[in-house]
């Protein structure tokens, strides 16, 4: 006894792409947050033209602060008195387990900004035991990368 029919067609099982797509999307808002993550912590600011190297090594840097031309300290896109920026500092060193020396520290100070500014955050980062810190510049237009910092 035959159930089947003598031309059954051979059945093509589609897959289903809904957990897929699911995923898709999740991906697209985990990149579209941390992105917007990473433009906050940069100001607008006119930066020094100098030459230096890419800032390829550290993509993403343990903290960012920038110096606004009228001395203000900017830090995630909020103003912060120099006093409360000193002590975020102590909490980063806290946070890479208490060695200042290998807090990744990047000062972007607009060009027009006093180096009073930039020189009292370097004797604080100093006295907090922070030795090494980046000061990012802008590359001017038709220059080659060199040996210095970006």
């Amino acid at each position: 006894m035959r159930l089947s029919p003598k031309t059954s067609k051979e059945r093509l099982v589609s897959p289903d792409l809904t957990a897929m797509v699911d995923v898709v999307f999740l991906l697209i808002i985990f990149f579209v947050t941390t992105s917007s993550f990473v433009k906050m912590t940069r100001a607008e600011l006119q930066l020094t033209e100098a030459p230096g190297e890419s800032g390829a090594d550290s993509a993403t840097p343990g903290l960012v602060i920038n110096i606004e031309s009228d001395g203000v300290y900017v830090v995630d896109g909020e103003d912060i008195p120099f006093d409360r920026l000193m002590a975020m500092i102590t909490v980063e060193i806290d946070k890479v387990g208490g060695d200042a020396q290998s807090l990744d520290v990047v000062v972007r100070a607009d060009r027009s900004a006093g180096l009073v500014h930039i020189n009292r955050l370097a004797q604080g980062m100093i006295d907090r035991g922070v030795r090494s810190w980046r000061l990012a510049t802008q590359v001017p237009p038709g220059a080659a990368l060199g040996g210095g910092r970006s």
